[in-house]
């Protein structure tokens, strides 16, 4: 558990909860896409149109598949 994530279980409506959930989905994204995608999803629900909100927005975009490469 990160700092970040201890910061928001402890503090969910803190002051740094925006910024907090922004880095935790950041370093999700690095070592587990999955976890990341839960992460970007929360952080849209709570910060739409927040610092983070166009990374977030990449991770829960659906990946498009070319059939032709399939």
């Amino acid at each position: 558990m990160t700092w970040f994530e201890t910061y928001l279980r402890e503090e969910p409506g803190g002051s740094l909860a925006e910024q907090a959930l922004g880095r935790v989905m950041e370093l999700r994204r690095r070592g587990a896409p999955g976890a990341a995608r839960a992460v970007a999803e929360r952080y849209l629900a709570a910060y739409p149109r927040g610092a983070y909100s166009k990374l977030a927005a990449s991770l829960v975009a659906p990946v498009k598949v070319d059939p032709t490469e399939l």
